[in-house]
Formats: C-alpha cells, structure tokens, sequence
C-alpha cells in the first residue's frame, strides 16, 4: 500500500489512509495536510496524528485534491440524487421517539439519494434503513435509542424465504433489533462524524446478558444482514446493549474511521463482530469496550443444525487501536463455519488482556486457518498470543468431554488450528506469556510461527493463567507456551540491561551530536532539558562525551561580556532559567569564572522578577499573578545551586520557601495531586472562581513538579529538605499509584476513563527519574525494579531507515491564548495538543532516567531527614 490511499468515499464524505513506514493507528509523526477542489481554493486543512484522515461536507460530483507532506492525491466524489432533510418529516431533538418521523424520511429518500439529520440529540426506537441511500450523520447529530423494551421491533431468527436474520452468538434466534437496523440493503451508506447511541445504560439490558426476555435476546447497536458492499465511516458508535457493530453475511464490506466506545464493565460488549462475511475491510477503527475490540465469528454448530454456517474469509484489519477490552483481535468461539486468511498489520493494542486470541473447543468444527499478524505494537497487554482449543464457553465447557486431555475420537465436529503467522510485533509490559498456544490432542494447533516478536516484561506482574480453561497453570513472564502445539520460532527478550544501555548510549550520543537548538540559537528551556539530561550522565558514567556535547552546545549560546544569545531579563519568563544549571555545572567541573559569571545573569533577572502577594514567582511577565507548576522546576533548582556555590544562603532558603507556598497553593485534596497553575489574582477563565486552579491534571506538569523536588532534596540535603519530604514522598506515591502496567503514564494522569487519553513518553520519563531519586534519597519506599527497562522499552522504537527515535511525546501545552487559541485547561484540551517524536521535553528526561538507573544499580538508599 502506498503512502497515501482513499480508503471510503460517498459523495458528501471522504476517507484517506496515511500510512507511512512505522505508522499503527498513530503516525510517528504529525503530517501536515490541505483540501482544495480541483483548481480552487483551501476548503480545509490541519495536522494529521492519526492513520485514518475522514473528511464530510463535501460537494457530490466534485474532484478534490488532498495534498500533504506524504505526496498529493486526487479524488472525485460521486453524484447524489437527492438530499432529503430529516427534519422535513417531523424529526425533532425534543421528541420522545424519532422512529416513525425517521421512517417516513428513509422512505422519501430516492435511490441513490441521502439522508442527513440536523445537529441534535434524536431519541428513538430502532430505524429500518432501506437499499440504495446513504445515512448522514454530520458532526453534532446523534441517534440515541431510549431502552425502553415495550413495543421493540423483534427480529425472527428467519424471514419468511428461510433467510437468517435474527441471531445470536452465532446461532438463529429471535432477537430486539438494533437501534439502527439493515436488511438485505444494496448500495448502503453510513457516514458522518456523528454519534448512534444503543442505549445499553438506559433500560435494563445490561443485567440480563445471557437471557431471553419478551421471546427475544438483546438487541445490538448497528446491525446489519445480508448487505454487501456496506460502507461504514467516520462515525462513532457507543453505549451498546450487547455487540456493538455486527455485520451478519455482509460481504465486501468497508469500515474505516469508526469510533467505537463502551463502558469496561458492561457484559459481551464487543466493539465490531463481522460474522460469516467475505472480503471485508476494516481501516483506522479505534476501539474501547467492555469485552472483545474485533471479534471474528463464522456461526456455532448446533447438534443437527448447520445450514445457517459461512465463512469469514479474506478479513483485513489494518491501521486499527484496539483498548482496554478482552481481547485485541479475537477469533471464534463461534467458528465452526470457518475463519480462514485473516491479516492484521500495523496496528496498537493497549492494555487488552490478550493481543491476538483464538478461542475454541470440542464440538466446534470448522477452522481457524492462515492467521497473520504483522507489524502491531502492544502496550500493556498480558499474553500478546492466546491459542486456545479448551475454551470453557456454554453450559458444558468445563465438562469432561471438553476439558480431558486425553485424545478425543476426530470427526466433522473436531476444530482444526493451523497456519497462524506473528511477524515484527512488539510487546511490552507482558505480565503472563508472549504466546500461550493449547492445541487439542487429537488435532495439534500446526504451522504456528512467530518471526521477529519482541518482548519485554512488567516486573509488577503477578502469577495468573494465560488462557481461559481448566488445568492451565498460572505463570508470571512466561515466554513461548505451548501444549499439543507446533511452534516455531524464537523471542527477543528487551530485558537485557547491557543491549538496552548500548542502545539508549547510541541514541542519546546521536541525538546530541545533530542537536540543532530549538529556538534557532536562542537561550530557552527546551535546549536546558538536553543540557540536563547530557550533564546528568556525565555524573552517572563519567564518560568525556557527555561533557564535551554539553560544553559545545552552551558554548555556542554563550558570549563575551557575558551574554546568553537571544536572551532578554525583561520578559522575565521563568522558563529562561532552567538553563542557567549547565552553566553552574561547567563551572563545578571545569573551574572557570566565565560560567558561572554567566549565571549571574539570571540571578539578576531573579532579583527583580514579579511576585505574587504569597511571594512566589510569576510564571512569565506576560502570565501576571500566575504560578506553574513548571515554573517550579525552571527557577528553583537553579537558585539554590546558585545560592549553594556562591554563599548566598537566602537565596536557598527563598527558593524553598517558595516551593513550598506553590504547593500550599496548587494542592487539590480530592486527587491528592497539583493542579497545572494557579492564578492568584482569580481572573483568568481557567481558574477556578474559588480555589484559583486549572481544572485538570496534565502529567508532564506533574512530572516538572516531581522532578523539582527530588533535585532540590540531592542539593539542600536531609535537614534543608525536611519541611517537603512529606508532601515530595505523598506525591511520589501517588504518582507510583498512577503507572500502567505496561509501565507508562497517561497525558491526563488521573483519568483512564477519558475517551481517547494515552501514555505520553516525556511524562513517563519524567516520572522515573523521579521515583528512581526519590528511591535512592529515602523519599519513596517504592520497587524501583524495573522502572527504567520498561519505561524505555515502551517510548523508545526504531526509526524507519535504522536509528531509535522517542515517540508519543506531547509537543507542548499551557495555559491561556496562544497562537490564535485558548487553552483552558481541561483534559480535552491536553488531549488536542500535538505529539511529536525525538522532542528535547522528552530526550532530556529520558537521558536523565537513565543516568538515575545507572546510578541506582551501584549505589546504596541513603537517608532523609526524618529517618
């Protein structure tokens, strides 16, 4: 596949595929693009972090041109033959039930033509779609289902020509109909960036998951029957009452760019279930539900029942991000059709309990043949391959006939596993086995080969079983498993400390020796974290490169006089000072005047910097009456290394004080953490009226704020410190409390609830070199095991054309207007920030992290005041 491709269009919507060398869902870095039609103006542009690039409100019949940093790529949308307004036949946001005034609507739409809903919320009962129109859901519309059970259109398990239609976990059943419904549909759209809503919290479904009630079981959210050629795009779907999208023998079917969301708690709700469908297509969805993201079904044998079996063949799902449920990729239980030629590529599971899960058992049949899975991350994910023939599903799945391990008789009812391919998939944070693999042993599971895997391993794992059946014995870091199996192939284990520090040296040795300085030449913060991270390991390894980097890259901003290029005191942005500690450390290690006569230079931007009433630092001239937590990093460790080298005790003691004034200030009891800023004056649209903070946790913040306090504890020592070693350890172990298991943290810290919240790397390296010196100085009584191997397994990956880059960095975020914008604080806000790779917000920790592991491993805990 090329680069840039159209992956779905209708003739008001549009979908693109980016898909550059070692793009999953997420780019490895963001790509400019523009819309224009063909010859005329920019209709829209913007900076892609994603694979899937959808775009709606299109002209039918127009040819466009996208154009982006991968190339350019013309299309040409089709023509519609008429747009029918929902609105028109009494659709309305304040109506109990939407359903008949939605009928009458997809009944005037012509063939070829299209239906759109006005922005709103339509509650309604199921809606029929017919063949031959398209539905639009246009940004801000939504179909939400009321639960309410009486009067539901029930789905018979056949229509009257013996066709299946109603169906539930792969076998013939009457069933509630979806809140959106499609039967036997030819030439049918759903598109838009709107929402449909199953109502699954509304009524009662969740609390009868395997039952039958009113004749019929739970209906899904979307579900459609005997409709090729389906096209699905753009939308999200949530809140489902049991599977969410279930495409039921609809072949050549396409669904790029779907949202798909449910709670982690709700019962059997799957997020898409193509079931006995050829050909079909699944591009850039990204999944959160409360079992299985994609689960791949081909009907369940019934003793004296298979006509309503067919394959799924020739599945490809690609480019997808797969969270938090059950399973990544799930094939069967319900397979006795057969499941053959699947292929899953570039792809990232994050934090399923199983990567890739093949699930069966005896009285199956069918086959689960020619699997492949091939250049997929996962992040978190306890057992990135489960092969299991003793599934213990249905009321006899723990009897002896299903569960002994001793050779049953092979007839047409016995599974057969074969062909399953693993290759280039990476792994971190596996907490049981990288494959767990239970054939049968009648019919071994055969061909299974894993060809590049990469692992590394979550020290905080606990002993548990791979694999759902009986007699499994739990494991903790288990490598390849297998049992009346043929497997082959090897692992490659990242937890080899001397592999990993050769890499990391060869990266940070790189990155140092092209550091081109981040503001054109400029004395800023951002070349300070390199600085940091360069003079940190020279003090753990006291190899000469690390200095020599250092001392050309400062060299270069420092001039004669003295003067810091580009540097102005009278903005008096406490950002500035950061880089005033390599100045302090040259001097340390090399003696000479001209360094730390430099440094006087910030001390005297200090000496006449704002204050707030409380005393403590204004962030920037141009941010009055505001304290950032990063601020706190920026300014204080600096001036009591100042203050320390020079004598002057009270600018040591000003700089504790105002440490702890900041925290008197930005504490927030109800999470135990610190808020981003506080604005003392109460008049920025951010603060909080009462308490003056910004609304949400943004871990890099925290990360600044961690790190602050564990380098002014090495600097004051145990006596100087004691007034913040409480807060420092109850911050830290907080911060511990907050680790994934696959060992990094979120962007928005306290929220994993927060729809699409994922683990930001600079944070995450900030974190570990917090805890690894808090471990080392007494102030966190945590297991540091661990914490730096996973942490780089996890941020770092190798960069197409050969080399390491750090990913998932968020590129910057603050407070108040910037560039033609408000930044308000919330955790939206956060989560619409760029991400970047290689940032020197993000090297600069790592290098840090790592200088602080390598001290960790040859040096013993030393005490704190209090101990």
């Amino acid at each position: 596949m090329s680069d840039l491709s159209l992956i779905a269009l209708s003739a008001r919507t549009a979908a693109l595929l980016l898909a550059p060398e070692g793009a999953r869902y997420r780019l490895p870095r963001a790509v400019d693009w523009t819309l224009a039609p063909k010859g005329g103006d920019t209709v829209a542009s913007g900076r892609a972090q994603i694979a899937p690039l959808f775009f709606e409100g299109l002209e039918p019949g127009r040819d466009y041109v996208l154009t982006c940093d991968l190339g350019s790529l013309a299309f040409s949308t089709p023509a519609c033959a008429g747009l029918v307004e929902a609105s028109d036949f009494g659709a309305r946001p304040d109506s109990p039930d939407n359903a008949a005034a939605f009928a009458r609507a997809i009944d005037a739409v012509p063939a070829g033509g299209c239906l759109r809903l006005d922005p709103g919320r339509y509650v309604t009962g199921p809606v029929f779609l017919k063949s031959d129109m398209t539905l639009w859901l246009p940004e801000g519309a939504e179909i939400a289902a009321h639960g309410c059970r009486t009067g539901w259109p029930v789905l018979p398990a056949r229509d009257d020509t013996g066709r299946v239609i109603g169906t539930w976990e792969g076998v013939p059943e009457p069933s509630f109909a979806a809140p959106v419904t499609a039967l036997g549909c030819t030439g049918l759209t759903i598109t838009g960036r709107g929402v449909i809503d199953g109502g699954g919290d509304r009524g009662d479904w969740w609390s009868w998951p395997k039952e039958t009630r009113d004749g019929a079981r739970r209906p899904r959210t979307l579900y459609l029957a005997h409709c090729p050629g389906a096209l699905l795009s753009g939308f999200t779907v949530r809140n489902s009452p049991s599977w969410t999208v279930h495409p039921y023998r609809c072949d050549d079917l396409t669904a790029v760019a779907l949202t798909i969301r449910n709670p982690p708690d709700s019962p059997n709700t799957d997020g898409f279930n193509p079931e006995s469908c050829l050909r079909a297509r699944l591009i850039g969805l990204d999944i959160s539900v409360g079992d299985d993201c994609v689960a791949v079904k081909a009907g369940k044998r019934l003793a004296g029942q298979k006509a309503h079996l067919a394959p799924t063949r020739d599945l490809q799902i690609t480019h997808c991000h797969m969270a938090r449920g059950h399973g990544a990729v799930v094939m069967g239980s319900e397979m006795s059709g057969d499941i053959t030629d699947v292929r899953i590529a570039n792809c990232l599971f994050d934090g399923t309990d199983r990567g890739l899960r093949l699930k069966t058992r005896r009285g199956r049949g069918g086959r689960l043949v020619r699997i492949t899975m091939e250049n997929v991350d996962m992040r978190g994910v306890p057992t990135p391959l489960a092969v299991n023939a003793f599934y213990f599903c249905d009321p006899d799945g723990r009897s002896a006939a299903v569960q002994d391990r001793a050779p049953a008789p092979v007839d047409a009812t016995t599974p057969e596993i074969s062909g399953i391919t693993l290759r280039r998939v990476t792994a971190t944070g596996v907490a049981q086995a990288a494959a767990a693999v239970l054939g049968l042993p009648e019919a071994p599971a055969r061909g299974i080969t894993i060809e590049d895997m990469r692992v590394s391993y979550d020290p905080a794992a606990r002993e548990d079983v791979p694999l759902m059946a009986l007699n499994v014995v739990p494991v903790r870091h288990g490598g390849i498993l297998a049992d009346f199996a043929e497997v082959t192939g090897t692992l490659r284990v990242q937890a080899d400390d001397k592999e990993q520090t050769d890499m990391l040296t060869g990266f940070f040795d790189a990155y140092a020796a092209g550091h081109a300085p981040y503001k054109g030449g400029a004395w800023c913060y951002e070349d300070g974290c390199i600085y940091r991270g360069l003079e940190c390991l020279h003090r753990a390894t006291g190899e000469a490169r690390w200095l020599d980097h250092l001392t050309r890259l400062v060299s270069a901003q420092v001039g004669a006089g003295p003067s810091l290029a580009g540097y102005d005191p009278n903005e008096y942005n406490i950002d500035n000072i950061l880089s005033g500690r390599a100045l302090l450390y040259l001097h340390e290690v090399t003696g000479e005047g001209r360094w730390l006569d430099t440094a006087g230079l910030l001390v005297d931007q200090l000496a006449t910097h704002p204050r707030t009433r409380s005393g403590v630092y204004w962030h920037k001239l141009r941010y009055p009456w505001q304290v950032w937590l990063d601020g706190l990093y920026m300014g204080a460790p600096f001036q009591v290394g100042y203050g320390l080298r020079t004598g002057r005790a009270d600018l040591v003691e000003d700089a504790l004080r105002q440490v702890a004034t900041a925290l008197d200030m930005m504490h927030v009891p109800e999470t135990g953490l610190y808020a981003h800023a506080v604005d003392e004056a109460r008049k920025q649209p951010w603060a909080d009226p009462e308490t003056g903070q910004s609304p949400a946790h943004w871990a890099r913040a925290l990360g600044w704020l961690a790190m602050a306090l564990v380098d002014l504890a090495e600097l004051v020592g145990p006596a100087g410190f004691a007034p913040l070693k409480g807060r420092t350890t109850q911050l830290l172990k907080a911060i511990a409390a907050l680790r994934r298991p696959d060992g990094l943290w979120l962007q928005v810290i306290d929220r994993p609830d927060l729809d699409g919240n994922y683990p930001e790397s600079s944070a995450s390296a900030m974190f570990v070199y917090a805890l690894l010196k808090g471990r080392t100085l007494g102030l966190w009584p945590g297991d540091a095991e661990g914490l730096h191997t996973q942490l780089a397994a996890g941020v770092v990956r190798d960069r197409p054309g050969g080399g390491q880059e750090m990913v998932e960095i968020c590129e910057v975020a603050g407070l108040g207007p910037f560039q033609g914008r408000y930044r308000d604080g919330s955790a939206e806000y956060y989560l619409s920030e760029a991400r970047v790779s290689d940032d020197a917000k993000g090297v600069g920790p790592l290098m840090m992290s790592f200088a602080a592991h390598q001290e960790a491993g040859r040096r013993p805990r030393e005490a704190v005041a209090g101990e």
